[in-house]
């Protein structure tokens, strides 16, 4: 048996175990709350940094300020994004087993390899024991944390039948690889290397803009989240640019406003669609 069959073999027997119990509901949830309710969550607490001396909510953030929040966002999205150009480059089809969701934002997304939930999951914890100094007062902790959270997030992907095992185990080790390059070279290259997928995923929109044939179903979303990223680059804890960051972020969000204006109602109609958490059903009783 090839690694590749065995492989679909097992996510096959973790998916369809997970559908015959009341683990298909533990893994929607644990996919929803792992990554992809961090989006919404992330400007949520920006926006509640911001007004917390007048909702005096100040004690609440330890300290924290906006672009700490702000950061997070971009975090997520640009690992999102930069997953998806891999996914792409890869080709992987998702699961064949599986009933897949219809929607899909970024291209790469319509495909498997790697994982970008594992990979987003397991660069942010990293960043957690960091930022708490749990990998210096307890190490211990701070390696089950991330393994513990890292492998649940993984195992929800595959009981979804989203992801095969590998797809997700690579996706963690691309995430703890990319924490590691950031613990090496620092915050302002990879401040640059995030400005440089913002980037690409900016050409892929207006590529998408002047060629409807390519795009997503999800795509009315990518404006709006390409918005946010340029427009809070500013403000973020690494300005990319330095001092110009503003000359070429806020230009760049006013484009992106622009689609979102004059498209409002089919944003709404996809944003709802992707921030709903998917059904996961059995698609076939007998895997063939």
């Amino acid at each position: 048996m090839s690694l590749s069959d065995l492989d679909d073999q097992v996510g096959f027997s973790i998916y369809y175990s997970a559908q015959r119990s009341v683990l298909r509901h533990l893994a929607t949830f644990v996919s929803f709350v792992g990554v992809d309710m961090w989006y919404v969550v992330a400007l949520l607490l920006a926006a509640l940094r911001f007004n917390a001396e007048a909702l005096e909510i100040l004690p609440f953030f330890q300290g924290l300020d906006v672009d700490f929040f702000l950061e997070l966002f971009n975090e997520v999205m640009v690992l999102m994004l930069l997953s998806s150009y891999v996914k792409l480059l890869l080709g992987r089809l998702r699961p064949v087993y599986a009933e897949q969701r219809k929607i899909y934002v970024a291209t790469g997304d319509f495909y498997s390899f790697p994982s970008g939930h594992s990979c987003c999951t397991c660069y942010l914890l990293r960043q957690l024991v960091i930022l708490l100094a749990l990998d210096n007062s307890s190490p211990s902790l701070a390696r089950g944390l991330v393994f513990g959270v890292t492998m649940l997030v993984s195992w929800a992907r595959v009981a979804k039948g989203r992801h095969y095992p590998i797809d997700s185990i690579v996706g963690a080790g691309l995430g703890e690889f990319v924490a590691e390059m950031v613990t090496h070279f620092g915050f302002e290259a990879w401040g640059q290397l995030k400005f440089a997928v913002a980037v690409v995923g900016t050409v892929e929109l207006f590529f998408l803009i002047l060629s409807p044939k390519h795009r997503t179903p999800g795509f009315n979303v990518a404006p709006l989240a390409l918005f946010m990223l340029w427009a809070s680059a500013p403000f973020k804890i690494s300005r990319p640019l330095g001092d110009n960051t503003e000359i070429i972020s806020y230009p760049l969000a006013a484009l992106c406003l622009l689609r979102v204006i004059f498209y409002p109602q089919s944003l709404a109609q996809s944003t709802i669609m992707v921030l709903t958490p998917s059904s996961t059903s059995l698609a076939r009783q007998k895997y063939e």
